[in-house]
């Protein structure tokens, strides 16, 4: 018997790495992927339990639970969720019998994902469907493909895709430009002057700004890491790391190095004249602010095969994470991904990806296994902090609009498991004290997802917001049921930063999401101390506060989020306003008034 199987190949040539401020024109090429074209593989198996992930995440994050904080070791997580033995055993024999060689199939060590390298032209003939006709619009080849019941009853999907709307981009965008870049920075400062803060912001001025105490000289808890995902051949430089850290951190004398990690193939290009403006971004805003704590570099490599899912990248990092695909399992794999990587206390991600418009069932299965993975690293303690992207309601940017007046989510952000972060900046003439308003040099992304429902600790906040602010954007343009993001917000505009040797302006909600999984590892610094556990996922308790009335936040009331090509398209977006607002959620840190409130969670 054969059934139906809802499977990650929807045929659709074009643009996948475009950057943020860009994004994909929207029209699909008509060139034909080669049969020969050798690509990796990843089966998603069905797991165990997996409908009770938000319960089991809110016994450890929800500060009314008498389980806050108690978080699972990763073996626990792995027993929770592992797919049944028979199950995998049954799809390793499947692969085998259709020709796929038995010492290249690899499981990885929690269950959930089989993986194995296949010609285009192997997998049509495992799949039974043709992948390799060009055409000329999008096409679901999912609803073709044919699989064995006992098959398509265990997988929930295969990846990667032939899927153009998950490009991959980053939360940064030019400031007066059209491609995503950094401005060059002209003229003289004084770096530990707050004078000119609403000009160049550097790391003094965000440490004022949000209150952040200087170091205090003793020696890092071990272990609290923060972490920051780059890919797309996207590397950081040590040689501008120590002249940003000469020019602007020169309290800082030792020579800060993170700790570099590689996945799948990644190496860093440590020339100058390749260095990543994003990657060196990142670094640099959170470096000076939470040292002597270390920071770890989780490099992935960005597949050149024209076949990539972002979605893909995401799960491939998670495994890195999840690890290994060993021998220890049983496999007699190559080993090539035999290695398992420390999960960091906080995770940093200014890449992502936008939820597609035209929803197949594959597309709300990936997204939900991708957010899912988040989740578990929320069980096992994690902050995960994303940019929510630098095209306001446009997501990811959307160029022509598809003839659709609906908003676009941000495919990161709109995972309930994740704490996503807008942009903020200090108006002309403003003081570093002063209040802050939505940046205006681009639209901070914000929104309703279409895949994932508002979880429970954001409804009341929502509520609210919809029904005393009037969004002045008609409901059908969003699904005001969905999760809405951001949770929080942080400058992103005008801060200094050096690359390929050169001083210059960034710009971009890539900013703002590194300066508050900063934040949050200096407070996992301070609980660990305390003989707490790490924060783990923050959005139930930084929600339950507002509900209780409780500041933690500075409140911005001013701005609005437009799409990219607002006026063609769309509306201007969302407004600011008291409370949580779909710009910049609850507002920006206060940094003594978070530590205080977190520090009294817990045992």
């Amino acid at each position: 018997m054969i059934s139906s199987l809802i499977l990650g190949f929807v045929l659709f040539t074009g643009a996948l790495a475009a950057p943020a401020g860009e994004g994909g024109s929207g029209q699909p090429a008509s060139a034909a992927v080669h049969g020969d074209l050798t690509v990796p593989v990843l089966i998603g198996m069905k797991q165990k339990n997996i409908e009770s992930m938000m319960d089991y995440v809110m016994e450890v994050s929800d500060p009314a639970s008498a389980k806050y904080g108690q978080h699972y070791s990763q073996a626990q997580v792995d027993a929770l969720f592992a797919p049944d033995d028979q199950a995998i055993a049954s799809v390793k024999d499947w692969l085998v019998k259709s020709g796929i060689a038995a010492n290249s199939i690899n499981l990885s060590r929690n269950k959930a994902w089989v993986k194995f390298e296949s010609t285009v032209s192997t997998l049509e003939s495992l799949l039974a469907v043709n992948l390799t006709a060009p055409k000329n619009a999008k096409r679901d080849v999912s609803s073709e493909v044919k699989l064995p019941q006992q098959i398509s009853s265990v997988v929930e999907f295969v990846l990667p895709s032939l899927n153009a709307s998950s490009h991959a981009t980053t939360g940064r965008r030019t400031k007066n430009r059209g491609r995503p870049s950094t401005k060059p920075f002209r003229g003289y400062f004084d770096p530990n002057s707050l004078e000119n803060c609403n000009e160049v912001v550097t790391p003094a001025c965000i440490r004022t700004m949000y209150k952040i105490p200087k170091p205090s000289g003793a020696t890092p808890v071990a272990n609290n890491v923060l972490g920051i995902f780059e890919t797309d051949d996207n590397y950081y430089n040590q040689a501008d790391m120590d002249q940003f850290m000469f020019t602007v951190a020169q309290n800082i004398s030792a020579r800060v190095k993170p700790i570099e990690y590689f996945i799948n193939g990644a190496k860093l290009d440590a020339t100058r004249e390749n260095a990543g403006d994003e990657s060196n971004l990142d670094f640099q805003m959170t470096v000076p602010m939470i040292y002597p704590q270390q920071t770890a570099l989780y490099q992935i490599e960005y597949p050149k095969y024209g076949m990539e899912d972002f979605n893909f990248i995401f799960a491939q990092f998670q495994d890195a994470l999840i690890g290994p695909y060993c021998s220890d399992n049983g496999d007699q794999g190559s080993g090539v991904d035999c290695s398992q990587y420390p999960v960091p206390s906080v995770l940093s991600v200014s890449w992502g990806s936008q939820e597609p418009l035209e929803l197949y069932s594959y597309d709300v299965n990936i997204y939900k296994r991708i957010c899912n993975e988040w989740g578990k690293l929320a069980l096992q303690g994690t902050t995960v902090v994303v940019a929510s992207g630098d095209n306001g309601v446009d997501g990811n940017g959307n160029k022509n609009c598809n003839n659709d007046p609906r908003f676009l989510a941000d495919g990161a952000s709109s995972c309930p498991y994740v704490t996503s972060v807008g942009a903020t900046y200090l108006p002309p003439g403003t003081s570093v004290d002063g209040p802050e308003v939505a940046v205006t040099s681009y639209g901070s992304g914000g929104g309703f997802s279409n895949i994932f429902d508002a979880p429970p600790w954001q409804k009341n906040a929502v509520s609210t917001y919809l029904t005393q602010h009037d969004p002045k954007v008609p409901e059908a343009y969003f699904n005001k049921a969905g999760r809405a993001f951001p949770d929080i917000a942080a400058v992103g505009d005008n801060g200094f930063t050096v690359s390929k040797g050169a001083q210059l302006i960034g710009v971009g909600t890539s900013m703002s999401a590194p300066i508050i999984a900063g934040i949050f590892n200096l407070i996992n610094e301070e609980r660990l101390r305390a003989g707490k556990s790490t924060l783990g996922l923050v959005n139930p308790a930084l929600y339950k506060a507002l509900d209780e009335k409780k500041a933690l936040f500075n409140d911005i009331t001013v701005g609005s989020n437009p799409g990219s090509l607002s006026g063609q398209c769309h509306t201007q977006g969302f407004q600011a306003a008291p409370g949580w607002d779909p710009v910049t959620g609850l507002g920006t840190p206060n940094y003594p008034k978070l530590r205080d409130y977190f520090m009294s969670l817990g045992k």
